[in-house]
């Protein structure tokens, strides 16, 4: 049974969309895997595992995280409701600046933005009469991770635990770097900032929501449909 998401993915036309999958080492609209980038000062070994996480979900902001659809709805169902919520919203810009987030890279947005707040508010809510509610395991593995009694309930209202309040928008370079030296971790950082500098502006352009797809547990999730914001 595939999961569905709501995501951020940048424009397939865009410079940010050619460098950061090149980054991750897959296009989000595909399944095969491409040449990854190359980058200094650590093995290429190394780099490709530190950005298994991301690769297999894509390059993306999360906005309505995985969800399996409930008996009663169809995709068709789900593909009809953020059309709606996409005729709702206008395009914005954000900027985004590259930090260590918690154990991971990633580019995060730099301020508050309302449009944003607005349009993750409506989609975590109003698509979520869709979302086949998360089993005690999936719970207890959402929780495995370590919640605040805020996260926790967020978890059980919208079966996910950072939204709404606790939502900060953020494309993943890397999964966990626990196991990275420090020398690693600033090669990768140096490179990233490299790679930002190249596309000239930390600011991205937000006039369109996609709908990811995966297909079987813990297949690759493939960019199924774009939505624009009107």
């Amino acid at each position: 049974m595939p999961r569905y998401a709501i995501y951020y993915c940048p424009d397939s036309t865009s410079a940010w969309w050619d460098i950061w999958s090149k980054w991750l080492g897959r296009y989000p609209n595909q399944v095969a895997e491409i040449t990854q980038s190359e980058c200094p000062g650590i093995s290429q070994e190394r780099f490709y595992q530190f950005t298994k996480h991301p690769r297999r979900y894509g390059l993306h902001a999360t906005l309505k995280a995985p969800f399996f659809l409930n008996q009663t709805s169809t995709f068709n169902d789900l593909l009809k409701a953020t059309h709606r919520i996409g005729e709702q919203h206008s395009p914005f810009e954000i900027n985004l600046e590259l930090l260590l987030y918690g154990d991971f890279l990633a580019l995060v947005s730099k301020n508050a933005s309302i449009l944003l707040e607005h349009l993750e508010r409506d989609l975590v809510m109003q698509l979520d009469s869709f979302r086949l509610p998360l089993t005690d395991a999936q719970l207890n593995k959402r929780r495995s991770v370590g919640l605040n009694p805020r996260e926790d309930q967020l978890l059980q209202e919208w079966g996910y635990p950072f939204v709404l309040d606790c939502f900060q928008f953020h494309l993943s370079l890397t999964g966990s770097l626990k196991k990275a030296t420090q020398d690693e971790i600033e090669a990768m950082t140096n490179f990233a900032q490299r790679q930002l500098h190249t596309l000239k502006n930390n600011k991205i352009k937000i006039d369109s929501i996609c709908i990811f797809e995966e297909l079987t547990e813990n297949s690759a999730l493939i960019l199924k449909k774009r939505i624009p914001l009107l």
